[in-house]
C-alpha cells in the first residue's frame, strides 16, 4: 500500500469522524497502524527480562551466556538445598551439639 493511498484513507477517517460530529476515540485504531505483519512479543508470557547492572553486563555480553552461568549456579543452589533438607531431617538428638563434643 502506498503512502498516497494511506493518506487518502487518513483523509477518509478523518472526515467520517468530523462527518459523525464526534471526535475520534482514544482507543481507535487508525487505519495507518497495521498490525497485521506484527511479530509476537517474545518476551511475553513465560520470559522475564532482567537488567544487569553496569559493572556485570560486561561480563556477560549475550543472554545465552548469561544463561548458561545462572543454570549452573541454580544447579549449584539445588545441591546446597538438598544438603540441607536431607540434614534438617535428621533428628536433634542425633545431631552432635557444641557442648558434647570433647
Amino acid at each position: 500500500m502506498g503512502t498516497d493511498s494511506q493518506g487518502a484513507q487518513n483523509e477518509e477517517a478523518l472526515r467520517r469522524t468530523r462527518k459523525a460530529g464526534r471526535k475520534a476515540d482514544a482507543d481507535e485504531i487508525l487505519p495507518e497502524y497495521d498490525f497485521s505483519g506484527a511479530a509476537r512479543n517474545k518476551y511475553a508470557a513465560g520470559n522475564a527480562v532482567v537488567v544487569l547492572e553496569p559493572d556485570v553486563a560486561p561480563v556477560f555480553p549475550t543472554s545465552r551466556e548469561a544463561n548458561e552461568v545462572l543454570r549452573a549456579l541454580a544447579g549449584i543452589t539445588e545441591k546446597q538445598r538438598a544438603r540441607y533438607r536431607a540434614f534438617s531431617d535428621i533428628p536433634s538428638s542425633h545431631v552432635l551439639q557444641p557442648e558434647s563434643m570433647p
